[in-house]
């Protein structure tokens, strides 16, 4: 996450206190959000026995995507 997925890193803040109008996501972050979306999944059918979370337990993977979420 640290070092991917450019547009979406720089498209949206993570101020939860910001309430903003702004422009539809642009076909750039379309694309990363589609990318993330699909490890997701993947990790999530791979390791769903393990646990809840997307290695199934909670580890540093989860960590640098809850900015994501």
């Amino acid at each position: 996450m640290h070092s991917g997925f450019g547009a979406l890193r720089s498209a949206p803040p993570m101020n939860f206190r910001l309430v903003r109008e702004g422009p539809e996501r642009s076909a750039a972050v379309n694309v990363d959000v589609q990318c993330i979306e699909d490890v997701w999944r993947n990790c999530r059918s791979r390791f769903a026995q393990a646990g809840p979370f997307l290695f199934g337990d909670f580890c540093t993977a989860d960590a640098m995507y809850a900015p994501v979420v």
